[in-house]
């Protein structure tokens, strides 16, 4: 039993009076280390650490064997524990998403992130009809849909990364409109849109978000005009992103057949303008409002002479001249109220190897003058468009000539 220390007065020299009572403490314990290895995860590290052990506890012992009943206790212990510390793996595993590798556990995860319409879209992109209809993708309900999912990564074990990785892309894809760009954003995304300009303004408290709008096509369809409108291809991409949209307007828990979801035939019957408000207007801020108007096109007018070198051959500079300008004006149309001048169009074709020189003896709007100042400039709610491979008054004119050069 330990004894009370007993505490010693000390004086200090030269003063009488001055003195401290000074107490000896016995020593701290002696820490002992633990000699057991925490970091065995496998049946040979088990088995190691258990025969220390036994080697250990009887010293006197120097002849052990495979048949001593000691060490086939030792090595069925440690393929049990061995068992368990993989078992354990793979619990700890399967909790996170990049190391998961069971479907179900891969889906929870996705579910977790609201990123299982984007990795269920995601395959479905890269299956066959006839994988679509083995799977369950055919079917429109929620659930069906899940065990889908479940069913294609069970069958197809490759595509686990690709769900993960669009489930993942979720996570940095904002679902709320509030801004401008967000707006602009989610239009563009709409197969049926080429070209969109967004404005916001705030009267009487009220918030409204303002858009025009240039569809697909040659300038003939418009927001009034029915879905079914489109051409069956561009009606199937609109389909699909209207379906991806009305996921994220409609949420999960009323994801049944009386949630308001509408199916081909009545989504072909409604107008765009309808279709494109329905699942993007409940996204923005409650209380505002959202204007959808149609957008113009003009098409631009070029005629240009354009010399090459020699050794060159007409035809291949006349392809190489049009290659550059079609990658100029590659934005399916020019945005809205952008001017063009007519020195970025020569910067444009002066890239090509193999021009000298070129001459811009006209680029107007079709139907308006041109001005001197070479630069053609729309109106704030026009759109220029040059697709000169089929020549309109909506969609503009080429004239090239080739000077110079080899024939052929």
């Amino acid at each position: 039993m330990a004894e009370r220390p007993q505490p010693e007065l000390v004086w200090d020299d030269g003063c009488p009076d001055c003195g401290t009572r000074n107490t000896a403490l016995p020593s701290g314990r002696v820490p002992v280390l633990d000699d057991f290895d925490w970091s065995v995860r496998d049946f040979e590290g088990f088995r190691r650490v258990m025969l220390e052990e036994l080697a250990a506890a009887d010293p006197a012992r120097e002849k052990w064997t495979q048949g001593d009943h000691e060490i086939v206790l030792v090595e069925v212990l440690a393929a049990a524990l061995d068992r368990s510390s993989h078992a354990l793996d793979d619990i700890f595993y399967e909790r996170f998403l990049e190391t998961a590798r069971r479907p179900a556990s891969v889906v929870r995860l996705l579910e977790a992130i609201d990123g299982r319409d984007a990795a269920e879209w995601a395959i479905e992109s890269v299956i066959s009809v006839k994988e679509a209809e083995e799977y369950g993708f055919a079917s429109t309900g929620g659930g069906d849909r899940r065990q889908a999912l479940l069913n294609a990564l069970a069958a197809r074990p490759d595509f686990i990364p690709l769900a993960k990785a669009a489930g993942s892309s979720a996570l940095t894809t904002n679902i709320a409109l509030i801004t401008q760009e967000d707006v602009d954003r989610a239009l563009l995304e709409c197969p049926a849109v080429v070209q969109s300009s967004t404005l916001f303004s705030l009267e009487k408290g009220l918030q409204i978000y303002g858009a025009r709008i240039l569809l697909k096509g040659s300038g003939d369809l418009l927001l009034h005009d029915l879905a079914g409108g489109l051409q069956e291809d561009d009606f199937t991409d609109f389909r699909d992103w209207y379906d991806r949209r009305e996921n994220l307007t409609i949420p999960p828990a009323t994801d049944d057949p009386d949630s308001g979801k509408v199916d081909e035939d009545t989504l072909r019957n409604m107008t765009i303008r309808t279709a494109i408000k329905r699942v993007l207007e409940p996204l923005l801020p409650v209380g505002s409002r959202f204007m959808l108007t149609d957008g113009k096109r003009v098409g631009l007018y070029l005629r240009l002479c354009v010399k090459v070198a020699s050794n060159r051959y007409k035809s291949e500079m006349q392809a190489a001249v049009r290659a550059a300008l079609r990658a100029f004006f590659d934005a399916s149309s020019w945005p809205f109220g952008l001017p063009i001048r007519e020195s970025d169009v020569i910067e444009a074709i002066a890239g090509v190897d193999g021009v000298e020189g070129i001459i811009i003896s006209r680029i107007n709007i079709v139907g308006r003058p041109q001005l001197s100042t070479r630069i053609v400039e729309p109106l704030p709610d026009e759109a220029i468009v040059f697709d000169f491979e089929s020549p309109s008054p909506t969609d503009g004119y080429l004239v090239l000539e080739i000077k110079g050069g080899r024939p052929g």
